[in-house]
């Protein structure tokens, strides 16, 4: 009989080493998945830096792109000698299309009189 509560017994500590062993098990799990949930997490944050970065990065390469041709047409214009009114009217169209559109279109058409483009009284 002590043979069997002997038995018993050893089998009673197997199963609670294994226990403790599968709980240790499991936590290692958890941690895991949290940690691969933080990964996500940041690279999902850095996906809309990025994100954000490249739509910025396009609108500027569209006002350069802008600013490269109200300069190449108001090149073309004062090649031309065009008449001061479609200078302005140029000009104008070039005031509406951005803060940064308005400093090229200063330096693109400087003032005009009497139809000679960049001469002023």
């Amino acid at each position: 009989m002590q043979a069997n509560a002997a038995r018993g017994l050893a089998h009673f500590s197997a199963i609670s080493n294994a226990g403790r062993e599968q709980s240790s098990g499991i936590d290692e799990v958890n941690q895991a998945l949290v940690s691969l949930d933080r990964t996500t997490q940041q690279n999902a944050a850095l996906v809309e830096e990025a994100a954000a970065a490249a739509e910025s990065l396009f609108g500027r390469a569209e006002e350069l792109s802008n600013v490269v041709v109200i300069s190449k047409v108001a090149k073309q214009v004062r090649a031309a000698g065009a008449h001061p009114a479609i200078t302005a009217l140029t000009g104008a169209t070039a005031w509406h299309t951005g803060a940064q559109h308005r400093r090229a279109a200063v330096l693109a058409f400087p003032p005009c009189q009497n139809g000679v483009p960049g001469s002023v009284n």
